[in-house]
């Protein structure tokens, strides 16, 4: 488990967590200052993680993002929830969990929120995707092999989340 109470922590005062085949990963997060962070899972096993960031101070801010590229025959659960307590008035929170499958992998990710406080901001996001046969096609075209292709088009996709997030698997 990952559990992180000060929201000033950055990835590189966090050590990367490599989750193993079909473990539940449970990462933690008290929210009591503006906070904003990126979580990258890039997988081809099966693996289980669940998010949970609770705003417990006033006026505070968050925008997570979580993508998941899952390849072969992974099979990968993720549940994120924003919790905004009832101490937490004035809170601006957001969720986005964004999924990019390959091969034979499947995903099931689930954004949630759960609000104490109606004097809030809070929303959530979930998009799906594959990468597309045009954008293989082009780049194929161009001397690439297929599995070259896509491997270009997920680095492209991931690398901000490798500079600036938390890896988990």
């Amino acid at each position: 488990m990952i559990k992180n109470t000060n929201s000033s922590l950055s990835q590189r005062e966090l050590a990367p967590v490599k989750a193993t085949e079909g473990s539940m990963q449970n990462i933690r997060q008290t929210i009591s200052s503006n906070f904003s962070q990126k979580y990258l899972i890039e997988t081809n096993r099966d693996c289980n993680f669940d998010f949970r960031f609770v705003h417990d101070k006033p006026n505070t801010l968050s925008n997570i993002s979580i993508l998941i590229l899952a390849s072969g025959h992974a099979h990968i659960t993720a549940n994120a929830t924003i919790a905004i307590e009832n101490s937490a008035p004035g809170t601006n929170a957001w969720l986005e969990i964004k999924v990019i499958t390959r091969d034979q992998a499947i995903v099931t990710a689930a954004p949630n929120l759960e609000i104490k406080n109606d004097s809030v901001k809070a929303g959530h996001a979930l998009s799906t995707k594959r990468i597309s046969e045009e954008q293989l096609f082009y780049l194929m075209s161009r001397g690439l092999d297929r599995a070259s292709a896509e491997q270009l088009v997920l680095d492209a996709l991931a690398e901000p989340y490798r500079k600036e997030g938390i890896k988990l698997a």
